[in-house]
């Protein structure tokens, strides 16, 4: 398995040189990147599907019989799989700002503690790069208890967050839930939470590198241990398991009805 991943470490190398040349000629354009709509509103760039191409003619290989699952590809989910989010946080990518990244995770099955899994976390805007086998980059500085956990910027914006206790526990917005997720997994953060639906491309690596370092994801119906399907329903928690009442119960009298 070691020498695969080294291989494969060594793809996503001239993977970076790709994107990171692709990246630069597509920002000279333009002072905010060309995109299109798809069918459920949300923007899709000439990025997107650059990126999504060259890296599945790179992994896939029909004698592994391994599958790719891209959010701009295949729509079917088996097992063992390559699941890739191209670009997560497209809009941030569009307007150039830095928190975006290329979000590839490999699952062995559907398991999220499953030995074989493997994760890799790139953003191409500002180098940061969290991957599986690697050690935490962040340490939380703790000043008092309250939690810190990371939001969606769109939630915030929304003034979703609004009604939160915030003596117990702080959030923040930041764009990318697979962004979020590897700073969670780096140790930036206490937690992170998505009231919305994510699909498993969006969640896929950043919770295979959260499960690898102790942290589980959580939703109305208690631990959620597997990734079996395509879409999950919010609300979504990441955080280790001596936080999760706390989380949970402090959110619930919040006043969040989805708790």
């Amino acid at each position: 398995m070691l020498n695969k991943i080294t291989d494969l470490e060594s793809e996503l190398c001239e993977f970076q040189m790709f994107a990171l040349k692709f990246i630069e000629q597509l920002y000279s354009v333009n002072d905010v990147v060309d995109h299109e709509s798809k069918l459920d509103q949300s923007p899709v760039t000439q990025a997107d599907i650059a990126f999504s191409k060259w890296l599945q003619d790179k992994l896939c290989d029909k004698k592994t019989k391994v599958h790719f699952l891209s959010e701009e590809e295949d729509s079917h989910l088996h097992f063992p799989s390559y699941i890739l989010d191209p670009i997560d946080g497209t809009k941030a990518f569009i307007e150039k700002k830095p928190e975006c990244v290329v979000s590839l995770g490999f699952m062995n099955t559907q398991r999220l503690d499953d030995p074989l899994n493997w994760a890799w976390v790139w953003n191409p805007l500002s180098g940061y790069l969290s991957k599986s086998l690697s050690k935490k980059t962040f340490r939380v500085l703790k000043t008092s208890q309250n939690l810190r956990g990371f939001i969606s910027t769109t939630d915030f914006k929304k003034g979703l967050f609004s009604s939160l206790d915030s003596s117990l526990i702080s959030v923040y917005p930041i764009s990318s839930i697979a962004f979020k997720l590897a700073l969670l997994a780096d140790g930036a953060c206490d937690f992170v939470i998505s009231l919305t639906p994510k699909n498993i491309w969006d969640i896929a690596a950043g919770s295979v590198l959260c499960a690898q370092r102790g942290l589980s994801l959580f939703n109305s119906n208690g631990e959620v241990q597997e990734l079996s399907t395509l879409k999950f329903e919010g609300p979504l928690l990441w955080c280790n398991n001596k936080d999760y009442s706390k989380i949970w119960k402090t959110f619930k009298q919040s006043g969040f009805n989805e708790f």
